[in-house]
């Protein structure tokens, strides 16, 4: 027993002798790859809070292309799709069905931009053969 606490007090020990210091000075940065330099003047400009109806939450922010933001919203009836403008005023609304052709329910798993086109991904499990998709559920093409 007394060997074994022994041991395990020269490991604890050791880890602490061994471990690395960060250099605190002038030219440090600390472990980063490139030291930012520091800004002195900055202006910050608010704007109104987004606000949803009361069966509306905020679920993921897709993304920005041609001057249009894309949010997904969690809804009571499922998820949803707002395009914002640059003043972030909603522009469009779009409604998301996740049902497959059995009306099955298929989960949300992301929303991406990729070549000017928003994907959203749903994942589905089909008990009765043991297998599980990935499905792209939805494209809007951005123009």
């Amino acid at each position: 027993m007394k060997k074994l606490i022994i041991v395990q007090v020269l490991i604890l020990m050791s880890f602490f002798g061994f471990s690395q210091k960060l250099e605190e000075n002038e030219n440090s940065n600390y472990g980063l790859s490139q030291k930012k330099e520091k800004t002195k003047n900055v202006d910050i400009t608010w704007g109104d809070e987004l606000r949803f109806s009361k069966h509306e939450w905020f679920k993921e922010y897709a993304g920005e292309d041609k001057g249009s933001h894309y949010v997904i919203l969690s809804t009571k009836k499922g998820y949803s799709i707002n395009m914002l403008n640059r003043n972030m005023s909603v522009v469009r609304e779009v409604e998301i069905n996740f049902r497959n052709r059995e009306n099955k329910t298929m989960y949300y798993r992301g929303a991406y931009i990729f070549n000017h086109k928003l994907l959203i991904f749903s994942t589905y499990t089909d008990k009765k053969n043991k297998k599980r998709y990935f499905i792209i559920v939805l494209t809007l093409c951005i123009i």
